[in-house]
């Protein structure tokens, strides 16, 4: 079996602090954020092309000493049999698996938790559940797709996630003029309030944006996150919130 794999980083402490894990990257993306830093990881190019019998001889070379591994993207939802099929191998050789995913692929997600096969879910919760702002936010409206039904299925996403038992982390980019108002926000946290989990707000950093306007704005200060977070708190005081 051939996959599209961007990259594959080894002995990797950034992603998930105080954790050795190896990071593979999947190519591919149903979203188009305008915001996303890593849009060369967006396409199948023939140039990521890869037998997973490679990356099992990579994982299998460097597993020693490892935590976990990391499947991320790109979206790596949109490769399900290649992701299963290492995630099969991933636990023969003793690793947990931390899937980071926008959620968009419900069917995938299951198919995962169903086979015990996820340790954690770090799922970026882009936008609030408002048909204009989604799209704004992802661009992700196909001729096949609508918004709504993308919207929908992250919201399937996070029914199976409610009812399993895999630890959860989610994460909204706060990105001003595109996804910052306390509105919006306070909106998001009333569809993940459920969850006994860490949400983490992330500061938007410009840099390598998909649509290079967004590389001339200013990123958010710190005074404005901690208000944002205290206006969430205000409202969800138990919310385990915090600020990247």
């Amino acid at each position: 079996m051939q996959a599209y794999i961007a990259d594959y980083v080894e002995l990797s402490s950034i992603d998930i602090p105080g954790k050795v894990i190896d990071v593979i990257y999947f190519a591919g993306c149903d979203y188009n954020c305008p915001i996303c830093n890593l849009p060369e990881y967006m396409q199948f190019k023939e140039d990521f092309l890869i037998d997973l019998r490679e990356i099992k001889k990579r994982m299998k070379a460097n597993h020693s000493g490892k935590d976990a591994i990391l499947f991320t993207g790109g979206e790596p939802c949109l490769q399900r049999q290649a992701m299963l099929e290492l995630a099969k191998y991933a636990k023969k050789l003793g690793l947990k698996i931390i899937l980071k995913t926008n959620g968009s692929k419900p069917d995938c997600i299951q198919s995962m938790l169903k086979g015990k096969y996820i340790d954690t879910v770090m799922m970026d919760i882009k936008s609030p559940f408002n048909l204009d702002i989604f799209e704004k936010v992802t661009k992700s409206k196909t001729f096949f797709k609508t918004v709504d039904g993308n919207m929908q299925d992250v919201m399937q996403t996070l029914e199976f996630l409610d009812k399993s038992d895999v630890d959860i982390q989610f994460k909204t980019l706060i990105v001003p003029s595109l996804i910052y108002r306390k509105e919006d926000i306070l909106d998001i946290a009333k569809e993940i309030v459920r969850f006994n989990t860490t949400w983490i707000l992330s500061k938007f950093l410009p840099g390598n944006c998909l649509r290079k306007k967004y590389d001339s704005i200013n990123a958010p200060t710190d005074n404005f996150m901690n208000t944002l977070k205290e206006f969430i708190l205000n409202s969800f005081p138990k919310m385990k919130i915090e600020i990247e």
